[in-house]
């Protein structure tokens, strides 16, 4: 007899996995419960009267006792548990401002002119479709009978898709002549979409409707200017005053690069073109799921042995150029006098389309042997350079900052980190990557650098948040000054909002690098610094004023549709002609994907359906809104409000005992500081014995205040205090990891001093006869901060017990390894019980690195 009931739909089942899995297939069921969740979640934490409780901490901690649930909410739920449809426990996070100052309110400044005027009202293309179905007598399925005729049949090549694709012919003949003494003629083919037609696509989408921009604004708050999306920055503003009164900017962006289709044998690319419009909030575009950057085309790839081997850069290049052309040539007149298009609003706008030499700089006319130095040129003008290009017939196409191959692979992966290999040599750098100490989130190179054999972005960020530490006591004062201020640059540059002051920052950043790289050529590690990418960074600051924050452009978006557009369509042909078979898949999982949303949009829960999946997030798009004024500029900074934590829902160890405690987790003489800690903060509840049993926690979720340049998505970060894990069969075993965190006495003293370090041992819940429901830490507490180093901006501590403070957020500390070589007995397991000099990390990761530059 069934036993489960869906509260939602009501559908019995038998058991309860039956019914997860009926939320796993119905999102609306799914929602309800999501929805339900959060509203019991909202009052308990009404009744708890704060944020969220942070963890008590024995020797650093304060807490008071949580008041009781209400009865509805310790009693378990016969039917369904809530935690188990949900996944996961919500957090949720209460805001309160200062009460000592009222923060100024963002303005946004409106363009003066008429800007995305409405010509008419029209409808969307979902909205067209449901028509013609409705006159047709057709249900929402077709051309299926239900859901469950379209849930199993939706390959089927009859659903409505986007734009079409189109074959053309291309005959290029080259230098070489053949047997019969004429030049040779190959045959190339060009698959292409009208680009027109994708940005009606995009542009009439109503899952973006919430999404998109039709009109520049400027965003300041307290006299300052921040930039973030492509209609806050300068070059939307100043363009719209070229066009005709109402009419819409569409800045189209396009992104380019060879992928290999085979792996370990074969030699099959691909050469995808990708498009996307400025007009969608980037933090959309980024978001593969999101399908806000469509598949423009694919450039065909020849070896061209029709030409000779001197000649054949200059033919790839005019090939691309005319592929190009050929690709684009629909936006030419669609840029002059504009193309009328239904925007996701379901307003008729008019919308006027724009698109924004190897060894040259595309941006200004710096000469090639002048690239190195700290100067602006100026910058090129975009008809000139189009004509010079269309008379050569060569030439790189003009691009814009990308932090991905400039900054990451570029500077710091191929010169940095070979700069700091022939400073301190390889083998002391390998050593001291080896010993570097554990935490969460962070990569470890147990063997070093000099066995990677394939980098890619991910392999140089990670070595960006250790890199500097390493050269500290190594190196010159002029040296560790240029190699911080490249890594400052760095990560400013992966901001998501700036402001003037952050602008500012970078710009100091930079020139504190050009100040000290002098000091590279006396040691003769470079001759000159004569490089394009290098030189590149110049422009960083200027491209952001005028473009916007710069990843919104970052080559990162289009590496990862690499796999859906090109890998994966690849793999499902025959390997043979395969372009036309990969261009057929596409179409089909487009339409599919189009029929998807289109079946959301008619049951009205399509905003609920992306939120479900996780793709978009109202408050991770870049713009800035007045609700997180109180907490991101000014408290995040300053860290007034604590953060908000989360444990697991079962413990990871029950009953432990106190030996077990202090032989596997360090807390020695826990009894003790656990009496002296309740004596002191909780005089009601009775002492402990030695008898003792407590549930144990290896995980504590921390979730950080808001920060305006930082993504939401990394506001999140983990602390651990596992023990050691020995060998089981064939389960390896599992080092120990016990986690650092940063603790705040009070407010003034962090302000002065910059707060505590400790490493937390444990993390526990006392019995509940003692009546103390908050958990606890048991932390080994070191040295409070010295004032930070001069050259390395990195504050120093050393092991010594404290006082009790409030876990503020998880750290990173290192070892200072000095002039002499690393100690062969240090290892990244024991490196921070070693009585020796801490290092603060201030580039673990980017909330670290914003609260210790502002």
């Amino acid at each position: 007899m069934p036993c489960f009931t869906c509260r939602s739909c009501g559908a019995l089942f038998q058991d309860r996995g039956r019914h997860s899995r009926h939320l796993g297939g119905k999102n609306a069921c799914q929602q309800f419960y999501n929805n339900l969740a959060q509203q019991r979640a909202s009052y308990t934490h009404a009744n708890q009267n704060c944020p969220l409780n942070p963890p008590s901490i024995i020797d650093a901690g304060r807490d008071s006792p949580s008041p009781e649930l209400p009865a509805w909410q310790n009693e378990p739920d016969p039917q369904v548990d809530i935690d188990a449809a949900t996944k996961r426990r919500h957090v949720t996070v209460e805001e309160i401002e200062d009460e000592e100052t009222i923060p100024e309110p963002w303005v946004y400044e409106d363009y003066p002119g008429l800007v995305a005027q409405a010509v008419g009202k029209s409808v969307t293309h979902f909205e067209d479709l449901r028509a013609e179905q409705e006159a047709l007598n057709k249900s929402p399925h077709s051309p299926f009978r239900d859901a469950d005729e379209w849930s199993l049949a939706r390959w089927i090549d009859e659903l409505p898709s986007g734009p079409k694709w189109l074959c053309e012919i291309i005959n290029i003949t080259g230098d070489v002549k053949g047997p019969n003494g004429e030049f040779i003629t190959k045959e190339l083919e060009i698959w292409r979409r009208n680009p027109v037609e994708c940005c009606r696509e995009l542009i009439g989408n109503p899952v973006f409707k919430s999404h998109m921009a039709y009109s520049p604004v400027r965003v300041k708050c307290d006299g300052t200017r921040y930039y973030s999306e492509m209609n806050t920055a300068d070059w939307w503003w100043d363009k719209q005053a070229e066009l005709p009164p109402s009419a819409v900017l569409s800045p189209i962006i396009l992104a380019s690069d060879k992928t290999n289709l085979t792996t370990l044998c074969g030699d099959k690319t691909a050469w995808p073109v990708y498009l996307s419009l400025g007009n969608i909030d980037k933090s959309v575009r980024r978001k593969p799921s999101a399908h806000a950057v469509l598949l423009l085309g694919y450039i065909p790839v020849t070896k061209l042995h029709s030409f000779a081997k001197s000649t054949q850069a200059d033919a790839s290049y005019q090939l691309f150029h005319t592929c190009m052309e050929w690709m684009l040539a629909p936006l030419v007149e669609a840029g002059r006098t504009g193309v009328l298009m239904t925007c996701a609003n379901r307003v008729v706008r008019r919308c006027l389309i724009t698109c924004c030499k190897e060894n040259r700089c595309p941006r200004c006319i710096v000469s090639r042997n002048k690239r190195g130095e700290n100067k602006q040129y100026k910058l090129r003008d975009h008809i000139a350079a189009i004509d010079v290009l269309r008379h050569a017939g060569t030439g790189k196409v003009p691009s814009d900052p990308d932090i991905l191959h400039q900054s990451h692979k570029g500077v710091i992966k191929d010169h940095l980190v070979v700069w700091c290999e022939k400073v301190i040599g390889k083998k002391a750098l390998d050593e001291r990557f080896a010993a570097m100490s554990k935490a969460y989130g962070l990569r470890h190179f147990p063997r070093g650098l000099s066995v990677i054999s394939q980098w890619t972005g991910s392999e140089a960020k990670e070595i960006e948040k250790i890199l500097l530490s390493l050269l500290v006591g190594r190196v010159s004062t002029h040296v560790m000054k240029a190699i911080r201020g490249l890594l400052d640059f760095t990560y400013y540059a992966q901001y998501k909002v700036h402001s003037d002051t952050t602008l500012a920052r970078m710009h100091v950043a930079l020139n504190t690098f050009h100040r000290n790289k002098s000091a590279l050529i006396e040691l003769g590690v470079r001759e000159h610094f004569n490089i394009p990418k290098l030189h590149s960074l110049i422009h960083y600051v200027d491209a952001i004023v005028k473009l916007g924050c710069l990843d919104g452009l970052n080559t990162e978006n289009s590496e990862r549709l690499h796999i859906d557009v090109a890998k994966k369509a690849y793999r499902a042909s025959s390997r043979r002609e395969y372009v036309a078979q990969m261009t057929t898949w596409l179409q089909q999982q487009e339409a599919v994907e189009r029929q998807t949303a289109y079946l959301a949009w008619i049951g009205g829960v399509l905003a609920d359906k992306m939120k479900a999946d996780g793709d978009f997030n109202e408050h991770d798009n870049g713009q800035v809104t007045d609700e997180d004024n109180s907490t991101q500029e000014r408290s995040a900074d300053k860290v007034r409000a604590l953060p908000a934590f989360q444990l697991p829902l079962t413990p990871s160890a029950g009953r432990v005992g106190t030996e077990t405690l202090a032989s596997k987790y360090g807390a020695l003489d826990f009894v003790l500081e656990l009496n002296d800690f309740l004596r002191t903060y909780h005089p009601t509840v009775p002492p402990a014995s030695d008898s003792i049993l407590l549930d144990v926690y290896h995980l504590l979720t921390v979730l950080l205040p808001a920060n305006v340049h930082i993504n939401n998505q990394k506001r999140i970060c983990k602390l651990r205090t596992s023990p050691l894990s020995p060998r089981f069969r064939d389960r390896k075993a599992v080092p120990a990891r016990f986690d650092c965190g940063l603790f705040l006495e009070d407010n003034d003293a962090f302000e002065a001093e910059g707060g505590l370090t400790g490493q937390v041992c444990c993390i526990f819940r006392l019995p509940t006869w003692m009546g103390l429901a908050t958990p606890l830490l048991y932390i080994n507490w070191f040295c409070p901060f010295r004032v930070a180093d001069n050259l390395s901006g990195l504050h120093p501590t050393s092991t010594l017990p404290r006082s009790p403070a409030d876990l503020v957020r998880t750290c990173h500390l290192i070892p200072k390894f000095g002039h002499d070589n690393v100690d062969p007995r240090w290892t990244q397991d024991d490196v921070l019980d070693e009585p020796i000099t801490f290092l603060l990390n201030r580039y673990y990761n980017f909330h670290t690195f914003e609260s210790l530059s502002s």
